[in-house]
């Protein structure tokens, strides 16, 4: 009977203890980086999931119905105020906000959100790490605390994931870490499911798969090869057999990706776009990339494939905000592209640990004798891991803009292969000799260790603010009276004052008829223009630009080609081009379709000049007028 109760007592003896370590673990980790610096320093400065939260409580998508709230990165759709990162995390913080408003508080601490989240991942990846080495033959030389030890550092102290929350961890950052987590989550389902298959267990694998892009959508990749595997393993193993679980696993998988293609359809007005074609902001070359095109689209394979493998390996300095340096990173290209690295992620030691063991794996193969055989319950996580990182890789490989956060969407597949190249050296050597596996252990964590000594950034560590401070930021906006939109904007016009509160600095630009962003681009007093210029229209007819070219602008057919206007996500038709007096074109463009607008003003997005040119604090046109209603040029009917 005492033997009985011992071994029934022995699981949750260790689920308890797997429970406190893993507790202790977060709140190391979110100290240590500094994502809460002090106590009652436990919420975020970036208030745009908040917002997304509160919207989400009162049964709305959007975060706001005013425009006042417009503010750096967010987007503007059919009335409301929309945030770009995802509803995944405002999800996971609803029910928190919840409980605290039904208990009579006025808000939940984000940044305990984020330490719950750490806390259950971790027991999720302890617990798996602690099975897949107990029910490993491992050699008997080997304790399984040293060889579990190797998976905390690699997975749960991976050195790109401390070094991402360790810088400013603003709403960016707070993104690419919840992906992370759920992208080694998705891979240690893999493990789990090779541990134990089961048509239970692969439906819960469907539904994250599913479900995780909500967070971020290139975990997207994650999601469907890890789901690929498990699918794999078990028709080899038999657990899908009949037609009708094949359509279960498929159906419970399209939830997720269908609750996302809907959402950003409400969103956005279109189930392909997540926002970043319609955010507002002063970065006007990624605007002018992402809206319109840029050069890096034209690189070489050989070229892109060069920069990108030095984007994740071989950084030689961090530019920060000087999006368009030079030299930042290894085989860079010559071609102007958008980045933007200020943290680090990973070096070429990387490369050299994997390469080792993969010598080891190869050496097993060869002399298998020489060793003793183990089971390989991580080998689906590698294959998922592979597969996400060649189409990681191949987005990436030509896209406009790349970022230190760009990058660590490798880290749960940098992870993975970091483990099981420290487990392959760590048993090639011990079975040459017992000393040298327990070396082996050391050596791998002294690597450890220096790339975490390595860790710099350059926006400044994680801001966390006391709950007063995040009460007088949320006062609401005020009340917005009607507005009366004119037809025309000219140089001079009285509706060409920038009309903000004082409060409000100039690089956050625009303020046409009070709304930030409104004209950013465009020097009302100057007509100066920049490569992109923004604007709010109300209920356009038509688009009609006065426009003096310069420079190598000079030559008609280039006002012609090199100005291009978006209606939201809708590129307008040119209609004609003619001189004016004193130098002026007038450019006209045609509204074919308008969409479902109503009676709310829409974004409209005006590239001046090529794509080289993005980079440029100004474009090669002087803008006199803006014409989007009225008796106009273009005569009746021309829409």
């Amino acid at each position: 009977m005492s033997q009985a109760m011992n071994a029934a007592s022995s699981p949750t003896r260790r689920l308890s203890l797997l429970v406190g370590i893993s507790f202790l673990y977060a709140v190391s980790f979110t100290v240590g980086t500094g994502v809460i610096p002090a106590w009652g320093r436990w919420y975020s400065p970036s208030l745009s999931y908040r917002h997304q939260v509160e919207g989400l409580l009162h049964g709305q998508l959007a975060i706001s119905q005013a425009m006042a709230d417009i503010d750096h990165d967010l987007v503007w759709h059919e009335g409301e105020v929309h945030q770009v990162w995802g509803l995944g995390v405002p999800l996971w913080r609803l029910p928190f906000e919840g409980l605290a408003r039904l208990l009579g508080f006025p808000c939940f601490p984000d940044r305990l959100c984020f330490l719950c989240a750490l806390w259950l991942w971790g027991i999720y990846a302890l617990a798996t790490l602690d099975r897949v080495a107990l029910n490993s033959a491992w050699p008997s030389s080997m304790k399984r605390p040293e060889l579990v030890l190797i998976g905390v550092f690699m997975l749960l102290l991976n050195p790109c994931f401390v070094s991402l929350c360790s810088t400013r961890f603003a709403v960016y950052e707070e993104a690419c870490a919840y992906f992370y987590m759920c992208g080694t989550a998705l891979l240690i389902a893999v493990v789990r499911f090779e541990l134990s298959p089961s048509f239970p267990r692969l439906c819960l694998v469907a539904l994250s798969a599913g479900m995780v892009p909500m967070v971020r959508p290139t975990l997207v990749f994650y999601g469907l090869f890890s789901l690929i595997i498990c699918l794999y393993s078990a028709h080899s193993k038999g657990v899908l057999g009949k037609a009708a679980a094949w359509l279960l696993v498929g159906f419970l998988y399209s939830l997720g990706i269908g609750l996302l293609l809907g959402t950003n359809h409400l969103r956005f007005g279109a189930i392909g776009e997540f926002g970043h074609s319609l955010n507002v902001q002063v970065l006007f070359g990624s605007m002018y990339a992402t809206r319109f095109d840029h050069p890096f689209r034209n690189a070489s394979f050989v070229e892109a494939f060069r920069e990108l493998l030095g984007s994740l390996f071989f950084t030689r300095k961090l530019n920060c905000d000087d999006y368009y340096a030079s030299g930042v990173v290894a085989w860079q290209s010559g071609i102007l592209r958008w980045r933007e690295f200020y943290f680090t992620t990973f070096d070429g030691s990387w490369l050299g640990l994997w390469l080792i063991g993969a010598f080891s794996l190869w050496r097993r193969r060869v002399q298998p004798s020489r060793l003793i055989e183990w089971r390989s319950p991580h080998w689906g996580a590698v294959w998922a891991s592979f597969g996400a990182v060649l189409v990681l890789s191949a987005f990436y490989l030509r896209n406009s803009v790349i970022s230190s956060r760009y990058v660590s969407d490798f880290s749960p597949a940098f992870a993975v292969f970091s483990m099981v190249a420290a487990g392959a050296i760590v048993r090639r050597l011990d079975v040459v000799r017992p000393w040298m596996g327990r070396v082996a252990v050391g050596v791998v964590l002294f690597w450890w260790a220096t790339r975490m000594a390595a860790i710099h950034e350059g926006y400044g560590p994680p801001t966390a603010l006391p709950g007063s401070i995040l009460a007088e930021k949320l006062i609401a906006s005020p009340v917005e009276s009607n507005r009366v939109w004119p037809g025309e904007l000219a140089v001079g016009d009285a509706n060409c004052i920038r009309c903000l509160p004082l409060s409000w600095p100039e690089e956050m630009g625009g303020g046409l008829l009070g709304i930030a962003y409104n004209g950013i681009g465009w020097d009302c007093r100057t007509g100066m223009t920049k490569p992109l210029v923004v604007l709010f229209v109300h209920k356009p007819e038509f688009l009609e630009l006065e426009v003096s070219p310069v420079g190598d602008a000079q030559d008609p057919a280039a006002s012609d080609f090199w100005i291009r206007p978006k209606l939201h996500l809708g590129t307008l038709r040119h209609v004609s081009s003619e001189e004016m007096d004193g130098g002026f074109r007038r450019v006209r463009f045609a509204i074919d379709s308008i969409g479902n607008f109503g009676d709310q003003p829409i974004l409209l997005f005006l590239a001046l000049g090529p794509p080289d040119g993005l980079n440029s604090s100004s474009s090669p046109f002087f803008v006199r007028a803006i014409r989007v209603r009225g008796a106009g040029t273009l005569g009746p009917g021309v829409l």
